[in-house]
């Protein structure tokens, strides 16, 4: 029986480690990728159309995280900086992002992300604020002329 609840918890850890983890809420059990949208560019940019920008707009690489269910396949996300903050960074931060900040701090640069999850062709859902775990280690690239 030990054997058995060793090879789980290892086979969690494992399962852990194959993609951005956060939280134990971030288990991925399936290591498929839904594919990624021809028109993601085109996505990203009607979730935020209309949006103030204060600066030129950056569009990240495309990069998977979780799925919506520890069995479900991976999805796709871009990050967008440029656009106009809602507000202004939150100095006190939850109980939660305290103690996350304790393993994996985040970067104290006070960049308003905006994170566009792509949904294959449907209305893709957006979360901001500020300084996003997801955003981190985003690379973008310069935008061709």
């Amino acid at each position: 029986m030990r054997a058995i609840l060793a090879a789980i918890a290892a086979t969690s850890l494992l399962s852990a480690c194959s993609t951005v983890n956060h939280s134990t809420g971030s288990l991925q059990f399936n290591f498929d990728a839904e594919p990624l949208p021809e028109n993601h560019l085109e996505l990203a940019a009607d979730a935020v159309q209309g949006r103030e920008t204060d600066g030129p707009l950056q569009v990240s690489q495309p990069r998977t995280m979780i799925g919506e269910t520890p069995f479900a396949p991976q999805r796709w996300y871009v990050c967008i900086r440029g656009i106009k903050a809602k507000g202004t960074p939150d100095e006190s931060g939850t109980i939660q992002s305290k103690v996350e900040d304790l393993f994996a701090p985040r970067a104290a640069s006070g960049i308003y992300d905006v994170v566009v999850m792509l949904r294959g062709n449907e209305r893709p859902a957006v979360l901001e604020g500020y300084d996003s775990r997801l955003c981190r280690d985003a690379a973008f690239p310069p935008l061709r002329a």
